[in-house]
Order: structure tokens, then sequence, then C-alpha cells
């Protein structure tokens, strides 16, 4: 699993992802710092949007990964 962490200027975004060919498969995301809060993307408009920062931050093409959660 990689980590990426993105400033967005007030708080980061923290990106577990691992690659899949010439893909990036996000699996888990934190928002924050010290106290950071996990969550899935579960919004279309999430997904979109974080998909293309992990995308730049990267400079690979970006999916987020469906699964249950516990």
């Amino acid at each position: 699993m990689l980590k990426q962490i993105v400033d967005m200027g007030v708080i980061s975004a923290i990106f577990y992802y691992e690659t899949d060919g010439d893909t990036a498969v996000i699996h888990e995301l934190e928002l924050g710092g010290a106290e950071s809060v996990r969550f899935p993307l579960t919004d279309d408009w999430d997904i979109k949007n974080f998909s293309k920062m992990l995308s730049n931050a990267i400079d690979m093409d970006v999916v987020v990964y469906e699964s249950e959660v516990a």
C-alpha cells in the first residue's frame, strides 16, 4: 500500500492506494492531520474530485476501489 499526502491549504488529503499497471487504485482517504478523519468515498462528486487530486499528484490515472465498510 502506498501513501500520498496532498496539501489542500488548511488541511491535507492523505491517500492510501496501490498501483495496478498504469492505474492507481484508492483504498482509503483521510482528511486532516494529527486528528485526521478516515472515510470511504461514496459520493460521486467526492470520487471525481479526490481521484483527480491524486491523479495530478502522482501523474497516473486514478480509480476508486469499491469495498464493504465494516
